[in-house]
């Protein structure tokens, strides 16, 4: 049986609890768990009592697209030694689905006083959160960051584009600040756009 709310999901309560039998109007919880027999919900309430509710009582707070069916330019510009961390996280994985470096539309790499860079350009891809080359990049981000490694991550829709995702640390390194986001991805310091 498929869950409609996920362990974790924001949702808003309004119904009566199983345990307590306490009414709650608008109230805010988060999913813990889910009990296929009676289809309820067990929901940690913010500011109250966590109890049992039934699935007609909850409301997903955040309206969460299938980003499958979303396809968006990527472009990632990282110093070689951040994509080797990546490429690490990514072996160490279980869940293995299509690995999205191989199948990046243009792979550069470039030095720049004696350091190595590469970027990726993706020209139109489904970049779902369950893919693992994505969660490792996303992952890897507040890490390269840290270890001052720098980074430059940039997502704009095509069939959303209002849709726009800039991510960068180059404070220390502008080496891998190459793409300029408007309507389309342009490479700065190479030229060329997406």
């Amino acid at each position: 049986m498929k869950n409609k709310y996920k362990k974790g999901e924001l949702v808003i309560v309004n119904g009566k609890g199983k345990i307590f039998g306490e009414r709650n109007t608008n109230v805010l919880g988060l999913i813990k768990e889910k009990d296929y027999y009676f289809n309820t919900y067990f929901v940690e309430i913010m500011f109250g009592k966590d109890d049992w509710f039934k699935e007609k009582d909850l409301i997903r707070t955040f309206e969460k697209k299938n980003r499958k069916v979303d396809k968006y330019k990527v472009g990632f510009a990282v110093e070689n030694k951040g994509l080797k961390y990546i490429m690490q996280n990514m072996k160490e994985q279980n869940e293995k689905t299509i690995d999205l470096l191989a199948k990046a539309n243009l792979v550069q790499e470039y030095i720049v006083e004696g350091k190595i860079y590469v970027f990726f350009i993706w020209n139109e891809t489904y970049w779902p959160e369950t893919n693992y080359t994505v969660r490792s990049i996303e992952k890897a981000l507040p890490i390269l960051k840290k270890e001052n490694i720098p980074y430059q991550y940039v997502v704009t829709g095509i069939t959303n584009p209002k849709y726009i995702r800039v991510e960068e640390f180059i404070k220390n390194d502008k080496n891998v600040d190459i793409f300029e986001v408007s309507n389309k991805i342009k490479i700065k310091r190479f030229g060329g756009i997406i």
